[in-house]
């Protein structure tokens, strides 16, 4: 994290997709004065709103939100990008005397924000290729034997469903022996003493039903003539637009035809996939205090042990 950002005036709000995250920011931003910074790798995007959960441009026009509709789809997000917008955000909010909340749950973003870049060589896209497809073919831990044998204590650190970083730290040893100037990323954060740096923690049946509730109920409002409107242009996406959940899919269903709710389950699995990956690295990081929603509520909008009041007031 930047030294120039006050952690006193950062307050953080992450957790997995459709864990209750923009409903808590708004009444936060309700009663105190936080501006909400999108943590959100797909949420930057122009056009890619109801698949994304975007918060309405209504709402958006009455409470203060930053790094939203930056770009195209054809245009790359890429996580440089978002830190070096995120830091000039968040020190000119704290200027302006208020409290920067992040909000969302790309997990490699808030991470790399709290620690720093990952200092190792650039992706090998071959190498990683490779690798991703031993995983899919003969399981994860194959590959995270592979990294034990490399380096004991990266395996002992990152479990083996976390494959991604399994494969980057492989990655990383391929190119020279981990150092402590490539370990710095790892290092935790100090959590500052108002421990209002928190991710939410919820079931993981609870969080499936959320999930397809939430996907139906996208569809309904629109998704599949956003995903219709967004494939008129014929210029490909950035990677990093591709990344986002469900909009292959339901595009391909757009040009074939056939039923839509095979679809739709295959949206809800993919979701629920990625949120427990989100909820593995959520584990991982230290900074955060974990609590459910309920809790997450107390803890920002006043309890005994956490009173966002007296912070408030310093930004007043």
């Amino acid at each position: 994290m930047d030294g120039a950002i006050d952690p006193n005036n950062l307050w953080i709000l992450t957790g997995p997709t459709a864990s209750g995250k923009s409903a808590l920011s708004l009444l936060i931003a309700g009663q105190y004065p936080v501006e909400i910074v999108n943590l959100d790798s797909m949420q930057v995007y122009k056009g890619m709103d109801i698949g994304t959960s975007k918060v309405a441009q209504s709402v958006r026009d009455r409470v203060p939100h930053h790094l939203f509709d930056l770009l195209t789809p054809q245009e790359s997000g890429h996580i440089a990008w978002w830190l070096t917008e995120a830091t000039r955000t968040i020190l000119d909010i704290q200027h302006r005397g208020k409290i920067a909340l992040l909000v969302g749950g790309t997990m490699l973003y808030l991470r790399s924000f709290l620690r720093g870049m990952d200092s190792g060589p650039p992706p090998d896209e071959a190498f990683r290729s490779l690798w991703e497809k031993r995983a899919q073919e003969e399981g994860t831990s194959i590959v995270h034997e592979e990294l034990a044998r490399l380096d004991q204590k990266s395996a002992q650190r990152i479990p083996p469903g976390d494959i991604r970083r399994v494969i980057r730290a492989m990655e990383i040893l391929k190119n020279q022996p981990k150092t402590d100037e490539t370990r710095h990323w790892e290092t935790p954060a100090t959590r500052p003493q108002h421990g209002l740096w928190i991710g939410l923690e919820i079931p993981r049946e609870e969080l499936r039903r959320n999930i397809g509730h939430t996907v139906r109920k996208m569809v309904q409002e629109g998704w599949l003539e956003e995903v219709k409107e967004l494939a008129k242009s014929e210029v490909p996406w950035s990677k990093e637009a591709g990344q986002a959940i469900g909009y292959t899919l339901l595009k391909s269903h757009l040009t074939n035809g056939g039923p839509i709710e095979p679809v739709l389950e295959k949206i809800i699995q993919g979701t629920c996939q990625f949120a427990k990956r989100q909820q593995t690295w959520l584990r991982s990081m230290t900074e955060l205090r974990l609590l459910p929603l309920s809790q997450a509520r107390v803890a920002f909008l006043g309890s005994d042990h956490f009173p966002p009041q007296q912070l408030a007031s310093k930004a007043l």
